[in-house]
């Protein structure tokens, strides 16, 4: 990746591999929408596709089709779970089931078409946290049904199965549910960037790394990333 006309200062927020990307903050997503730092208004989404952005073909249709092979594998999965939802695993399953279908959706499927129109960030901002908040929901609810899975399985080798059954795993994915939704609302969502070919909580504008924008301002950045 080269850098026309800009300094190494002002594409310090690129070096996300370097320990130098933003912190995670506790911040509530109607105060993170409009923050300095995802501040769009420089350029038109053209000039910043055109600019900073790189059409990654190959890894937006590798993304896409193997995303869709996902997705019809998991049609059928969560039939049967659905099927077979009278017993706690498969409740948990299902529930497991559909939060691994949205990410792949999200990381696959939309992720994989922002690669292949070489988005940035303000390429597309309803797209980015389209992708951004959902996902990172959907990581919530997988990571703590994986943990149900885990106790329910641990009761049932200890004979406290019945300890788990009917109101209090519902119960416990309910909580699930709620706490990935407040988890979502307060994490910095993670953006599609094609330069870096990944998804990053720092929306890596120039100019605007958090920390360095004051008084909503924001830095002066000629050229762009060829």
């Amino acid at each position: 990746m080269v850098v026309v006309g800009a300094s190494r200062e002002d594409f310090s927020h690129y070096d996300i591999f370097c320990g130098k990307m933003s912190s995670i903050e506790i911040r509530f997503f109607t105060e993170t929408m409009p923050a300095p730092e995802y501040n769009c208004s420089e350029h038109t989404p053209e000039e910043w596709t055109e600019l900073y952005g790189t059409p990654r073909f190959v890894l937006g249709i590798w993304s896409i089709v193997f995303a869709t092979a996902c997705q019809l594998l998991c049609v059928p999965s969560i039939r049967v779970f659905n099927r077979e939802r009278k017993l706690t695993s498969y409740k948990i399953m299902f529930n497991l089931a559909l939060a691994d279908l949205g990410g792949i959706t999200c990381v696959g499927s939309l992720f994989g078409y922002a690669m292949i129109r070489g988005y940035v960030f303000c390429s597309d901002t309803t797209l980015a946290w389209l992708i951004g908040y959902p996902v990172v929901c959907f990581w919530y609810v997988s990571s703590t049904n994986c943990i149900l899975l885990v106790i329910n399985r641990i009761s049932e080798l200890t004979d406290h199965a019945q300890a788990f059954k009917g109101w209090p795993s519902t119960l416990c994915l309910a909580i699930s549910i709620v706490y990935a939704n407040m988890g979502m609302l307060f994490t910095r969502p993670v953006l599609f960037n094609s330069a870096i070919q990944t998804l990053a909580f720092d929306p890596l504008i120039p100019g605007h790394a958090r920390g360095s924008v004051k008084g909503g301002g924001r830095g002066s950045v000629k050229g762009g990333v060829s």
